[in-house]
């Protein structure tokens, strides 16, 4: 993720030194600039990800480009990650009587448990300034269309339990992936004076997945059903409008 993090970043710092209008004044009209989000949500699971995970953190970054009419043109990443982990049942067929796992060396092992995913979408969508300090600041939607990817990370720092190890562990972890489908709603801020730079509003993701094993260890099934994973959350973050100053004007007597 922290690849896809750095490529968008330097897709945004490329296309920036490339097409910045240096004319413009952003608080006298609407003007092109790029713009690079950094950007942190809380989010709650719906559908068939509620079964597996419980709330979970979202970090993300995507660049935009926003033209003079207020339109939105960008693409991002993100990175999840979670400790509620509620499909935990396959933990049962490696402990004892006593709910625990022993490990070769005779002692109980340690495992944790957590979730991990990442999106790469694309988006389109569209600022109307009806409020706001200027007419690039007031309401914000936009579509974004993309992959989703999760699974549960194993941990077990002992390495006592060779099956949830390596190779073995992605029997268990349940990756799954496919098209993802979004939508936000929200205020987006651009200061007249470039220091305060912010956007808040609500967002919603659905995931049409499937299993990327193609099979389970702990159930010896072939695991090859369409999900519908849902993601509903509250994302803030700093924006970095990436363009210059208009130049100075002068006057002599």
């Amino acid at each position: 993720m922290k690849k896809i993090s750095n490529f968008v970043l330097l897709i945004g710092l490329i296309l920036s030194s490339n097409l910045v209008s240096g004319q413009a004044s952003i608080k006298d009209s609407a003007i092109f600039t790029p713009i690079m989000d950094f950007s942190y949500a809380v989010q709650f699971p719906g559908g068939d990800m509620s079964d597996r995970f419980g709330i979970n953190s979202s970090v993300a970054s995507t660049f935009f480009i926003k033209t003079k009419s207020n339109l939105l043109y960008g693409l991002g990443g993100s990175f999840m990650f979670g400790g509620d982990v509620k499909e935990d049942e396959f933990l049962q067929t490696l402990s004892d009587e006593n709910g625990a796992i022993p490990g070769i060396s005779g002692l109980y092992s340690n495992v944790i448990l957590s979730e991990r995913g990442f999106t790469i979408e694309g988006k389109v969508g569209k600022i109307f300034p009806w409020f706001g300090p200027n007419d690039n600041s007031g309401l914000m939607v936009y579509a974004s269309l993309g992959y989703l990817q999760h699974k549960i990370r194993i941990e077990e720092r002992n390495g006592e339990v060779p099956l949830l190890l390596d190779d073995y562990g992605k029997g268990y972890d349940r990756l799954s992936g496919g098209l993802m489908t979004g939508q936000f709603i929200g205020y987006r801020h651009l200061g007249n004076k470039r220091l305060i730079n912010f956007f808040v509003g609500f967002e919603m993701k659905q995931g049409f997945t499937k299993n990327l094993r193609g099979f389970n260890y702990d159930t010896k099934q072939e695991d090859n059903e369409s999900r519908l994973d849902l993601l509903y959350g509250v994302r803030f973050g700093i924006s970095l409008p990436l363009y210059r100053r208009p130049p100075q004007e002068f006057y002599y007597n």
